[in-house]
């Protein structure tokens, strides 16, 4: 694999993320036990973790992006 600065600025949004894949997993795995399926407190801990997890991807992406166009701003620039 590539090792250059922007896989090791993603790299490090994939290492943040395993709490919070690992908490969704784990709220899921309650759910899925007999009678949590309609568990309110469950439902709404399993969307706060959902939320977490989308945005922290969301942010992962944007950042990479951004960090991605200044790159080729730059070498546009210097060509």
């Amino acid at each position: 694999m590539w090792k250059g600065w922007l896989s090791e600025h993603s790299k490090m949004f994939d290492d943040g993320v395993k709490h919070l894949k690992a908490e969704m997993t784990r709220i899921m795995a309650k759910l899925g036990e007999e009678g949590n399926a309609s568990d309110p407190a469950l439902l709404a801990d399993y969307q706060a973790a959902l939320s977490q997890y989308n945005m922290y991807r969301m942010l992962q992406s944007n950042s990479s992006k951004s960090l991605s166009d200044q790159s080729k701003s730059v070498i546009r620039n210097l060509a």
